[in-house]
């Protein structure tokens, strides 16, 4: 029965425009977020803020941006440039795809030993934790940056033949594992057992796509390896900007990690957890939607179908501004009860909540940027024109850097926010300028949008911020007040007949239709 449910999902997804598929990725994410819930829950329950924790977040931190990241990156060149090949060639585009495969493989490798050894000589420098603890989460935290990066490519690989229902599916797996671990290992293994249960479930996301994928081509790719293939010149053009265009979280939080540490102990894992927070949200909507976008954006372009291109860019923006409006002001308004509900037990104390909390409620702004610069960096790679968006990313993150390094000692914690905020700021409208002057995207229509989205969302939950100064409630029923207040700018939005609001609502309710019939 399952199965056959499952299977119907699948099919209604896959068979839906990539526009229309990010909309129900999102509403498909939205089953794994109380196992999310779950394991932030009891992530903070069990280690709380202590300098493990605080290891633990700069290993995985570290391993993210020097593994993951890369990897990543080549994944995010390699997409245009395989759709492009496929077009023309399918038995050149399979080749390509061995060739790529191949050089993954290589740079996991190496990626692995070299930053597993920077990472254990600073800790053998600093010596914050015990070195065997150390060496044990810096070689499962490597373990998993570097299959993950593996299964970050094999991912790309099927969103190429607009494949969106497996990963989806393993995203929520990824939560059962981490989950099941912190209920039963963390006592007697300790954190371990939590980076344990990641390594195994990327090893089983790499076997599932594996699988899906050799039965899409049909042909044994190991045949047809090769070390060198003409397609690798056009991606390495793009290597370079891919890696900042698609890496901006992990190299903005790399930044405000590292200026965390400068600070007084607990401040990195103060960071991270409101990360943690943030990624699962911008995870949910702003992820989703650019994943399934991309695809069809590289078509049009290919194609040269720029009315198509250009209204798809604006849709998947619109949709961006509309689904994160309510949730960035609702945590600024209740970040405290957000984090207090979601992290204070156990080892996460009140003084913990407090510095969580403050960093959230200024940090959460960032989702606006980096949703706006993330989508249209994408439209420079569907146009071929990456190096047009490259400058500008540098720029903010050169940016970040400079304000963290000039001005954290003296300001604190809210510096690390604000360095990221205008870091961010400074790309978008940078890279919304030149495309609004290439005529792709109509500047002024955004801005006026995005005020009143998010005046409107910040109305709503003013609202619910003064109705809770007479309603006094306690402990968990306390979560009712960001809750009310993103359910008011919904239902407001549907009352309202805005475009969003009546598009989303059309295409689910359909879908609905099609799997209960």
């Amino acid at each position: 029965m399952f199965y056959i449910i499952a299977m119907k999902i699948s099919s209604s997804i896959d068979k839906q425009t990539p526009f229309t598929a990010s909309l129900l990725l999102t509403g498909a994410n939205l089953l794994s977020k109380p196992l999310a819930f779950i394991r932030e829950l009891l992530f903070a329950y069990s280690f709380g803020i202590s300098h493990v924790t605080d290891f633990f977040f700069f290993t995985f931190n570290i391993s993210n941006s020097l593994i993951w990241s890369i990897l990543k990156t080549y994944s995010g060149s390699f997409m245009p440039v395989f759709l492009d090949i496929k077009s023309k060639s399918n038995e050149n585009s399979i080749e390509f795809l061995a060739n790529s495969f191949l050089w993954i493989i290589i740079q996991s490798l190496i990626l692995f030993i070299s930053t597993s050894t920077i990472i254990f000589l600073w800790q053998c420098h600093d010596k914050l934790i015990n070195t065997n603890l150390a060496l044990s989460i810096i070689l499962l935290s490597a373990s998993y940056a570097t299959l993950a990066g593996i299964g970050q490519f094999l991912t790309v690989i099927c969103q190429s033949y607009f494949q969106f229902f497996y990963p989806v599916l393993f995203a929520f797996l990824f939560n059962v594992f981490t989950v099941g671990a912190l209920l039963f290992f963390t006592k007697p293994f300790g954190i371990n057992a939590f980076i344990f249960s990641q390594v195994l479930w990327a090893l089983l996301q790499i076997l599932g796509l594996w699988i899906w994928i050799k039965r899409k081509i049909k042909t044994n790719i190991f045949k047809k390896l090769k070390l060198f293939n003409p397609g690798q010149k056009r991606l390495l053009n793009l290597l370079l900007p891919t890696l900042v265009g698609t890496n901006l979280w992990p190299i903005h939080l790399f930044i405000a990690t590292t200026a965390a540490s400068w600070l007084e102990s607990g401040a990195i894992s103060a960071v991270n957890y409101s990360a943690r927070f943030e990624y699962g949200t911008a995870g949910l909507v702003i992820f989703s939607i650019m994943s399934a976008v991309f695809p069809t954006m590289i078509s049009f372009a290919s194609e040269n179908k720029i009315n198509e291109f250009k209204k798809t860019l604006s849709n998947a923006m619109n949709a961006i501004i509309y689904l994160m409006s309510p949730i960035i002001f609702s945590t600024i308004f209740f970040s405290y009860i957000i984090i207090s509900v979601t992290y204070k037990h156990g080892a996460f104390n009140n003084t913990a909540s407090v510095i969580t909390s403050q960093f959230l409620s200024y940090h959460i702004l960032m989702l606006y940027t980096i949703g706006i610069t993330g989508m249209s960096y994408q439209a420079f790679i569907a146009l071929k024109k990456p190096w047009e968006s490259f400058w500008s990313i540098v720029a903010g993150i050169i940016c970040n850097i400079l304000i963290c390094a000039l001005f954290v000692k003296s300001f604190g914690i809210f510096i690390v926010a604000l360095g990221s905020i205008i870091g961010t700021l400074i790309s978008c409208v940078w890279q919304l300028y030149i495309l609004n002057k290439k005529e792709l995207f109509s500047l002024n229509r955004f801005l006026i949008n995005i005020l009143i989205r998010g005046f409107f969302a910040f109305l709503c939950c003013l609202i619910i911020y003064c109705i809770s100064l007479s309603i006094h409630l306690r402990g968990y029923l306390e979560i009712v007040y960001p809750l009310s207040s993103i359910s008011l700018y919904f239902i407001s939005s549907f009352i309202l007949k805005w475009q969003e609001a009546q598009y989303f609502y059309n295409k689910f309710f359909k879908l609905s239709k099609k799997i209960t019939y």
